[in-house]
């Protein structure tokens, strides 16, 4: 199942998750109305099935909502990795104090999902992941979803990248300096508590 960030978005409401106010928009005229009925500054952002959006210019700050028109304007029909966009999302601009991304993506070759986590926003997560990548922006959380096998080998390159806090999914205990945070979930034990979280945020979303 592939879903766009509005459609994600909706998902998340229902289940009383905080998102950011606004619609969607095929037409500038509509991002245009949509910004206007917003009544603050926005952000226009294309709405394709790949990463890196924000690189291609598919996603922008609007100040008004004649500035919304004329983004979308430019942003509706670009072409992005291959896909064209048909859609924006118009979303009142966020006021950012931490930004973390966080993804869950298949491993085909291992047959499992595998969770990636980056102080790091808004860029391709493929990249951040790497360990070069993790030195140079100095990246002080990661989230470890991987084989037990390859677990302890990735922390450790992680710690030698100036890792300070890791976030373990993995099926065993890892060692790491005193200086490293370490906090182990049992991932199997929290997804066997989903339904029952579940009807509790449906039942907030309701009040």
């Amino acid at each position: 199942m592939k879903l766009h960030e509005y459609q994600s978005k909706r998902v998340f409401a229902r289940y009383g998750v905080p998102i950011p106010q606004g619609d969607v928009a095929t037409t500038p005229e509509e991002a245009r109305r949509i910004a206007a009925r917003l009544g603050k500054r926005g952000v226009i952002k294309s709405q394709v099935l790949v990463g890196g959006r924000g690189k291609a210019g598919g996603i922008r700050l609007a100040n008004t909502p004649d500035e919304a028109e004329d983004i979308a304007d430019q942003i509706l029909g670009m072409n992005i990795k291959g896909l064209t966009v048909k859609k924006v999302l118009v979303d009142e601009a966020a006021a950012i104090a931490t930004e973390i991304y966080l993804g869950i993506v298949i491993d085909r070759a291992q047959h499992q999902p595998v969770m990636m986590a980056s102080s790091e926003g808004g860029v391709e997560i493929e990249e951040v992941a790497r360990i070069d990548t993790l030195k140079q922006r100095e990246i002080s959380l990661a989230i470890v979803a991987v084989p037990r096998g390859a677990a302890q080998t990735t922390v450790d390159s992680l710690v030698a990248a100036g890792v300070k806090g890791i976030l373990n999914f993995a099926p065993c205990k890892l060692r790491a300096p005193r200086r490293v945070k370490v906090i182990t979930l049992d991932i199997a034990m929290e997804l066997a508590r989903l339904p029952y979280y579940m009807p509790r945020a449906e039942q907030v979303a309701e009040t």
